[in-house]
């Protein structure tokens, strides 16, 4: 028996797509599903990580929409 846990998101029309290791292929298999709804709750504001911040002190950063296209560069 293997576990798995994972986030999802349900699209609008109720459809969830899960995606299985390729070792399960071609097999029977008996899923277990429980449902938990994401609330406020039980999700980790970004604000409070750590990483929150973490380059606001870089000065190539102050204009952030320039120094995302200059990271692009070459890529798109």
């Amino acid at each position: 028996m293997q576990a798995f846990q994972l986030t999802s998101h349900v699209s609008p029309d109720g459809i969830l797509q899960i995606q299985l290791p390729a070792d399960l292929a071609d097999k029977d298999v008996e899923i277990v599903l429980t449902i938990q709804a994401k609330t406020l709750e039980n999700t980790a504001k970004l604000s409070e990580s750590p990483l929150f911040g973490l380059w606001r002190d870089r000065p190539e950063c102050e204009d952030v929409q320039a120094f995302v296209e200059d990271l692009r560069k070459g890529r798109f």
